[in-house]
């Protein structure tokens, strides 16, 4: 009897062994996933800072290149602006320097007359002369002088886009990667069922499935038996059932043709739990 027990409990021991052995190398597989892929995460890090890092140097070299032609474009812009305004006003600076001159021999003019043996009418005549082109030029000889001031905007655009590039930061974002995983398995004992469509509930766990074979809606629960059956067809009608999906916890939508002598047939059709 004690012979016996022993060979038991040995039996159950070294199945007790082997399920730990299994368990052992399924830890140890995963570990080396694991491992492969910390490996691989490490690597895939350092080529994306590298790629990362020649982006911002390319992205920077072309914000370089430009703002480098737009400063050009602007001083040329500037240099054409000032050349015109300064060609203007020295043709302005001429015509005033030609008239100071020509003021110049009307004093001679007016001084002349105040010496003696000068007719009258000589008199008389060069002050017309002279008192007409005083007055015509003497309202636009002294019209207000101008001023001229470049505005530019491009300096208070380098100064707010260093002030933004300060807030430049970097992100780091660490996530997790997953692989999918059967969470749950539900095998359906039905014999000739032809699935058209499925949908799972997550209270419950039951699954509907839209049997092609017969037409109707049947309903499995969690450990694969039929707990209930939607038939489609009464009056003369047939319903024909090939997609469903879950709308809410108790209603279910199902799509499939409607046929009728009399009724248009229709694509949708709805059924509550």
């Amino acid at each position: 009897m004690a012979s016996s027990s022993f060979r038991i409990e040995r039996s159950e021991a070294k199945k007790r062994v082997l399920d730990l052995e299994k368990i052992v190398k399924d830890f140890e597989r995963l570990l080396c996933e694991r491992t492969e892929r910390t490996k691989q995460s490490i690597d895939q890090l350092s080529m994306d800072c590298e790629s990362k890092c020649l982006k911002v140097w390319q992205e920077f070299d072309a914000f370089i290149e430009e703002a480098r032609l737009k400063a050009e474009e602007l001083c040329d812009e500037m240099r054409r602006k000032t050349s015109e305004q300064q060609s203007k006003w020295r043709l302005s600076l001429q015509k005033k320097e030609d008239l100071l001159k020509e003021a110049g021999m009307w004093r001679n003019s007016l001084r002349h007359l105040l010496g003696t043996g000068n007719d009258d009418e000589n008199v008389v005549c060069v002050l017309q002369s002279v008192g007409a082109k005083l007055s015509s030029q003497l309202h636009e000889s002294f019209a207000p002088v101008e001023e001229g001031y470049l505005a530019v905007t491009f300096p208070e655009w380098c100064h707010q886009s260093l002030n933004q590039l300060k807030e430049e930061m970097v992100d780091f974002t660490v996530e997790t990667s997953r692989n999918l995983e059967l969470q749950t398995e539900c095998s359906l004992q039905y014999l000739n069922l032809n699935i058209f469509s499925i949908v799972g509930s997550d209270e419950d766990g039951h699954v509907f499935v839209v049997d092609g074979d017969d037409g109707s809606i049947k309903e499995f629960a969690e450990s694969g038996e039929v707990v209930d059956r939607y038939p489609f067809g009464d009056k003369g009608e047939k319903f024909f059932p090939s997609g469903i999906c879950r709308l809410s916890e108790d209603i279910l939508i199902i799509c499939g043709p409607l046929c009728c002598p009399q009724v248009r047939p229709s694509p949708f059709s709805t059924r509550r739990r």
